[in-house]
């Protein structure tokens, strides 16, 4: 299981994701986030920052 326990900071015009920050396609599973999670102008998310209609998350938790 991916798991991330560290703060994520993003920028301007990025997105900031526990896991992953952009997932455009494919599939994110069995993952969890326990970091905090910050971003200045963009999509930010505990998982992920920014999902495409393409991309699946399953069997994933965050917790903060």
């Amino acid at each position: 299981m991916a798991t991330n326990i560290g703060e994520i900071t993003g920028s301007n015009f990025h997105y900031a994701g526990g896991i992953v920050g952009y997932a455009d396609f494919g599939l994110i599973r069995s993952c969890a986030n326990a970091g905090i999670v910050d971003g200045a102008i963009n999509s930010v998310g505990g998982i992920a920052g920014e999902v495409g209609r393409d991309a699946i998350i399953e069997h994933c938790i965050n917790t903060n």
